[in-house]
């Protein structure tokens, strides 16, 4: 031994701390791949599903407790999650157009579910305010609420189709291509209809499921780009677009070596999807400037 000799430190696998599982329910892993998972908006709770069928829900990310065992009696393939007070509300769908809303308390301890019948297949599934939106496979919108009560259901124009959909904060906005481009539609959930439209936005139309994300703010998208091989943040309200590096590029310019001319270096994403200058490391601290 190199030094001193020192006394050695034994592991105690019995000082772990022991976390409760409440009675009634049932925690473990996924049994097969992971098909799909669905976030709440505060990033606090998920829930997976996997391919066999197997349904958790994840009270919480941060390690303090184990996924817990939710039935299902389907093969979810489109998940969407929301908080509502202290319960969690869990809708999962199968392709085959069978749809479940599950109510649980913070924990995971069941206490409903309740089988929707939306008649069709479902494409895609996201939170809203008042419940949940779903993209059925002949390009209608269904939606329920969070005890699982249908609240309507639209339709498209001639001519258009719905790409898809994303939500952020209770409001789901879809994404509808046709001749004279794609633009973001609102979707309006009190009573159900659609809401405003967008500019003419420069996005794939092939654009599918979970390709785009909607900001915090409601005025910005992040969506692959026409030519179908980049990603930009889109404006809303008139369609200015500002190319995302790609990531080797973005560590780059992140992480590269400080030097001593301290210049700036202009970064496309700011809080207008614009771009942004921004200090290099060996700079003073300085406001960032749009």
């Amino acid at each position: 031994m190199h030094g001193a000799d020192r006394p050695a430190k034994l592991f105690d696998a019995t000082a772990l701390p022991v976390r409760a599982v409440p009675a009634g329910l049932t925690v473990a892993s996924h049994d097969d791949e992971i098909a799909a998972l669905a976030v709440t908006d505060d990033g606090g709770v998920a829930v997976s599903a996997d391919r066999l069928g197997g349904l958790r829900l994840w009270p919480s990310l941060d390690g303090a407790h184990e996924p817990v065992v939710v039935p299902a009696d389907l093969i979810a393939d489109q998940l969407a999650i929301a908080r509502d007070g202290e319960d969690i509300v869990i809708a999962a769908a199968s392709s085959l157009g069978q749809l479940v809303v599950i109510r649980t308390r913070a924990g995971g301890e069941p206490l409903a579910r309740t089988p929707v019948d939306l008649g069709r297949g479902i494409a895609m599934l996201q939170a809203s305010a008042r419940g949940f939106v779903a993209l059925r496979d002949d390009m209608t919108i269904a939606a329920v609420d969070l005890h699982g009560a249908r609240l309507g259901a639209l339709a498209v124009n001639p001519g258009e189709r719905i790409a898809t959909l994303a939500s952020r904060r209770g409001r789901v906005i879809a994404l509808v291509a046709a001749r004279r481009g794609v633009r973001a539609r609102w979707i309006e959930d009190g009573p159900l209809a659609w809401g405003s439209e967008s500019a003419v936005l420069p996005i794939d139309p092939s654009s599918g499921p979970g390709s785009v994300a909607l900001a915090p703010d409601h005025e910005r998208l992040a969506a692959r780009a026409a030519d179908g091989k980049s990603i930009i943040i889109v404006r809303l309200m008139d369609g200015r677009a500002a190319p995302v590096p790609p990531p080797a590029e973005l560590h780059r310019r992140l992480f590269r070596p400080a030097s001593r001319s301290c210049t700036t270096r202009r970064f496309p994403i700011d809080r207008s999807g614009l771009s942004t200058t921004a200090r290099s490391p060996c700079s003073s601290p300085k406001t960032m400037r749009a």
